[in-house]
């Protein structure tokens, strides 16, 4: 395949329209990027050259001309796509570098002449977002070599491309430059049964989640599945060389295991589901694991940790250091559904990706009957065209271009090494294990079913499992099959994250453990499903991890998460809040909170709080009331005595009145909204 960089130049304003409006604002809209800047989407300008290559090969009066667009960019309707090598693959075209955003987008308005009248027709104005004349955009462009001068003569003849090209709009050129120059394959290291890779997301990456997904919008995994990596590599396996391929195919099915590829990963470690099971209360305190303590403490709910993780330790203790992959969606077209009309004209929907720019990281592997050969050739497989792997769907329309950027051999599952038992450790009867990946158990029938004791204990040796705790969730998942045009049967299985705490009578050994985190458990193992890990230490960790964006904790970032668990213990001391309540009813108590609030702006809170509170404590004839002088004085000393530095933890020495006000504040929200009254419970 050539590669070759693309520019398009804007002779005229162009309205690249996005298909979405701005009530008041716009009634067509640019294509915008996440980061805000217009771009024209892959598969706009895919279709662009393909109109033009149809009308140079008319041009050339080509007796092969259907073939040879069915083998450049598909079939119609044909999701299967081309068995051959000439298929066209485009990029999105991006700004180029050096241009201000600012100066490159404006608006243009329209409207509807009476031809009887020779006015404006009421109600026909419109307003169009438009990309300025003299932007310029970039992109990439590979084909067979082929086929190289049909491409780049039908890539110079697109003239106009956008909404109202006969009102002189969308006039642009494009231009054809040098190869483009992919970095360096890099070096393979190591030796092992696992081959652990990196990737970086070069372009958006579209893999659908049906469950995820409605009628009008279709939901982007947040990972890459085992199956999108599995078919490229073994697609390149069997071109390389159909002959060795059917040699080894029952051994590359069977013996090879794919892992997902997880995008994201900030730190070093590898990356694994979130564990289920964790809770934390309203105020990211009280964080503890269903599995460890067997019950879900009151006031705390599901803690939210992100979609993967790292385990880190800091401090002597163990930490969950959670996040979410950035994700994005753009609105496209259904011509046949805009072309029927009925109740749902035009046809819009929306589909989720994964944003470009991201790493991401997955493994490969090896059974011991995978001999070097195999190994080498899985790794050639990854290393060709540069490391360049095209992933996902619309592949030859701007989307899922990956780049290889580490290989390295290892003895194990990195997450096996970093989380698991390692050797020497002794196993404990109590164990607690993860699923990596979804798993799903067959019965003896054929159905789908539970884990359950006795096969379980017969799994780790033969051991007597007394008691089996779980947190987990199941999901349902179908396919098709694009060789013999069917869907696949409906699985039911274990989600990733799922956790299972197994009490066994004795501990089973370390062999035991290792064999089934390599081997896995349940069906479709080749798949990359069914694989476990048996955390070492999960009763050891204490919450989330807070992190810059960079990897390193910073010392404002740690004082910020002291000063949070620090506020979170002294507002849920049930005692405090007595003392500040008092006799209180609801209605004074928000009285106070309100005087609070407002002193907080003042340049001198605690005397203008003092002299609030003498106010609510005179009568009618000047003088003080016993019973308000009762009801009040307590509070006023609680709240005087929290502002001078009383009844603060040590850490807080160093907090200012304002921040003493707000924690006297939040105290008071915490009160009232857990409906305490008079000083009762």
């Amino acid at each position: 395949m050539m590669e070759r960089s693309v520019t398009m130049t804007l002779l005229s304003d162009a309205i690249f329209g996005s298909g979405m409006s701005i009530p008041g604002g716009e009634d067509i809209s640019v294509k915008l990027d996440e980061t805000g800047a217009p771009y024209l989407s892959g598969s706009t300008f895919k279709g662009l050259l393909r109109e033009s290559v149809e009308n140079w090969l008319d041009w050339e009066a080509r007796a092969d001309r259907a073939d040879v667009l069915e083998q450049l960019f598909g079939a119609d309707g044909d999701w299967n796509g081309s068995p051959g090598t000439r298929r066209v693959f485009v990029s999105p075209l991006t700004l180029a570098p050096g241009q201000r955003l600012g100066d490159l987008l404006g608006q243009r308005t329209f409207t509807s002449i009476d031809p009887e009248t020779g006015t404006v027709r009421e109600g026909t104005l419109r307003v169009a977002s438009c990309v300025r004349k003299g932007t310029v955009f970039q992109g990439q462009i590979s084909f067979a070599a082929e086929d190289q001068a049909l491409v780049e003569s039908a890539l110079l003849c697109i003239e106009y491309l956008g909404t109202s090209r006969t009102r002189g709009f969308g006039r642009v050129r494009f231009s054809v430059g040098e190869a483009v120059r992919r970095q360096s394959v890099p070096e393979t290291t190591g030796s092992g049964d696992c081959l652990r890779y990196g990737v970086e997301l070069l372009e958006n990456v579209r893999v659908t989640d049906l469950d995820g997904s409605h009628n009008t919008f279709l939901e982007g995994k947040r990972w890459i599945p085992s199956s999108a990596v599995r078919g490229a590599v073994l697609s390149r396996l069997a071109r390389q060389n159909q002959a060795w391929f059917e040699a080894n195919k029952t051994v590359l099915l069977q013996e090879v295991c794919f892992t997902d590829l997880i995008p994201g990963n900030p730190g070093t470690k590898p990356a694994i589901p979130v564990p289920m099971g964790f809770y934390e209360g309203k105020l990211k305190n009280n964080f503890h694991s269903l599995l460890v303590e067997e019950d879900v403490r009151p006031g705390t709910k599901r803690a939210k940790l992100g979609s993967f993780c790292t385990l880190e330790e800091q401090g002597g203790k163990l930490w969950i250091r959670g996040w979410s992959p950035k994700l994005g969606a753009d609105t496209r077209i259904n011509l046949d559904m805009q072309n029927k009309g009925g109740d749902k004209p035009g046809g819009l929907f929306q589909t989720g990706h994964l944003l470009r720019g991201q790493k991401a990281e997955g493994m490969v592997l090896f059974s011991d009957g995978c001999g070097p050969e195999l190994k080498n050739r899985i790794v050639e497989a990854f290393c060709e065209e540069n490391g360049a792997l095209r992933l996902g769907a619309n592949i030859h329309a701007g989307f899922g271009l990956c780049q290889l950027t580490e290989a390295k051999w290892c003895p194990e599952a990195p997450e096996a090494a970093a989380y698991g038992f390692r050797t020497g450790d002794s196993v404990p009867e109590t164990l607690y294990m993860m699923l990596l990946s979804p798993l799903m158990l067959l019965d003896e029938a054929g159905e789908p079913r539970g884990m359950d004791r006795a096969w379980l204990g017969a799994q780790l040796g033969g051991v007597k499992v007394n008691e089996l705790l779980c947190a987990t969730t199941v999901a349902q998942q179908s396919g098709f099959n694009r060789t013999f045009g069917t869907r696949l049967p409906i699985r039911t299985f274990y989600q990733p994250g799922s956790m299972f705490r197994i009490d066994c009578e004795s501990a089973p050994s370390l062999d035991c453990l290792k064999q089934m985190e390599r081997a896995g458990l349940g069906v479709c193992r080749e798949e990359g499903w069914g694989r476990v890990l048996f955390l070492r230490n999960l009763p050891d960790i204490r919450g989330r991890f807070e992190r810059t964006d960079e990897g390193e904790t910073s010392k404002g970032q740690r004082k910020a998460a002291s000063k949070r668990r620090v506020r979170a213990e002294w507002l849920l001391d049930e005692g405090r809040a007595k003392k500040l309540r008092g006799k209180l009813s609801k209605s004074q108590l928000g009285s106070v909170q309100e005087l609070l609030t407002f002193a907080a702006a003042h340049p001198e809170p605690q005397k203008r709080i003092n002299g609030i509170f003498e106010g609510w404590m005179t009568d009618s004839a000047g003088g003080i009331n016993p019973a308000k002088r009762d009801l009040y004085t307590p509070v006023q000393n609680y709240i005087n005595s929290v502002l001078e530095g009383a009844d603060l933890p040590d850490s807080a020495s160093e907090w200012s009145t304002q921040e003493r006000l707000e924690l006297l504040i939040d105290l008071i929200r915490v009160s009232r909204k857990e409906g305490k009254d008079n000083g009762k419970l």
